[in-house]
């Protein structure tokens, strides 16, 4: 009987062991919080690196993160630095930094994704959306189209960095521009504005006129703005909004199309396990403008 017993407790003692080293191992698991998943949009100078970023990696869980970082484009070079004590709470804190190599891109908006990856952990891989503004926000022009019925409005929007002024002056037709600020934006540090004309009850035709901006942080912003107002009896085309974002899967890609369109880049060039997806936008060159693409088709 004690030997019967002794050979039972011989077979189920690998068994047992591995039970005992599995819970140890999920109860040492540490698991990824990131403060920030976006950044930007960050306002850079044409032919000029951006100012180094970065944000808190901690560990809510057990055990210790070790973590790595990269990067969908080439302009991001993303590093993990040394872990140190959070500035709120006592918790430890790594810092994932991102060097912006900027200085070879030309004026326009881009966008790269850093994916932040621990093989122990849960929760990961995440990932951090980085959004540049290359020459600045600020338009260089606008034109707006306007009903000739007194009242009628139109609106052209734009964010920055930093709190601006701007002083309209027109050369004909009285009072119609303004600048406005447009309240909360969906994107940490930046602030949203609108350009905005008002026809006072002018007849159809052309008007012209400027918004001088001054106050921003960002040099280049400081400028003057030509602004065009058209009042017209013919039909305006009015989109409910200027972008469109779905979740496509990672192996479908925005695709070049003619000089209007710039990719905006994904993740990783290869499927994810199972159906994992990840948004993806493609950009007019026009400020405002947009078109998804995928499946190799305009949408």
């Amino acid at each position: 009987m004690t030997a019967s017993l002794s050979a039972s407790l011989r077979r189920f003692l690998p068994l047992l062991a591995l039970g005992i080293c599995t819970v140890g191992i999920a109860a040492a698991q540490p698991r990824l919080r990131l403060s920030e998943t976006t950044l930007g949009p960050i306002s850079i100078a044409v032919g000029a690196n951006g100012a180094s970023r970065s944000i808190d990696a901690t560990n809510s869980g057990s055990g210790t993160l070790t973590l790595s970082a990269r990067s969908s484009v080439s302009w991001i070079a993303p590093t993990i630095g040394a872990s140190r004590v959070c500035s709120q709470g006592g918790n430890t804190c790594v810092p994932v930094q991102f060097a912006l190599n900027t200085a070879s891109l030309t004026r326009g908006i881009y966008t790269g994704i850093v994916t932040v990856s621990d093989p122990a952990a849960i929760d990961a891989p995440q990932t951090i959306t980085v959004t540049v503004q290359v020459g600045g926000s600020v338009p260089d022009a606008t034109t707006l189209f306007v009903p000739t019925r007194t009242g009628a409005t139109a609106s052209a929007p734009f964010a920055t960095n930093s709190q601006i002024q701007g002083a309209p002056s027109t050369t004909s037709g009285g009072n119609w521009l303004s600048l406005a600020f447009d309240g909360a934006s969906s994107f940490a540090f930046t602030l949203p504005y609108v350009i905005r004309v008002t026809n006072p009850g002018l007849a159809e035709g052309t008007y012209n006129g400027a918004l001088a901006i001054s106050g921003s942080t960002f040099a280049p912003d400081n400028k003057s703005i030509p602004v065009t107002m058209r009042v017209t009896s013919q039909p305006i085309l009015a989109l409910s909004q200027t972008s469109v974002r779905t979740r496509l899967a990672l192996t479908d890609a925005c695709r070049q199309s003619g000089d209007g369109f710039r990719r905006s880049e994904l993740a990783d060039g290869h499927p994810l396990p199972g159906d994992q997806l990840h948004p993806i936008e493609c950009q007019f060159k026009q400020p405002g403008a947009r078109q998804l693409l995928g499946d190799g088709d305009d949408q």
